[in-house]
């Protein structure tokens, strides 16, 4: 029986350093997610994600207090602003 590091190599196509750039559409607010997993919005910061740390998500605005996070075509969730909070979106299969 064969092991994985028996059938291992490495790939000669190299792992780009920086993220690819996002596009959002007319509309949305754009912001970088720092290292920390969180971005800045209106003066507060509100935590999203490490694992999309270095790349852009677009904020589409929602009713009067509420932004939904967009990471590409991937609604991530709801910031609700008078908590201050992100809400992850409902991913269940009904």
């Amino acid at each position: 029986m064969r092991v994985p590091g028996d059938v291992y190599r490495k790939s000669e196509s190299p792992f780009p350093k920086e993220s690819t750039e996002l596009s959002y559409p007319e509309g949305f607010l754009k912001r970088k997610v720092a290292t920390t997993g969180w971005i800045g919005i209106e003066g507060i910061k509100v935590t999203i994600s490490t694992s999309i740390a270095g790349w852009h998500v677009g904020l589409k605005p929602c009713g009067p207090d509420g932004f939904l996070v967009w990471f590409g075509s991937l609604c991530l969730g709801l910031i609700d602003m008078p908590t201050q909070a992100f809400k992850p979106a409902d991913r269940r299969a009904d």
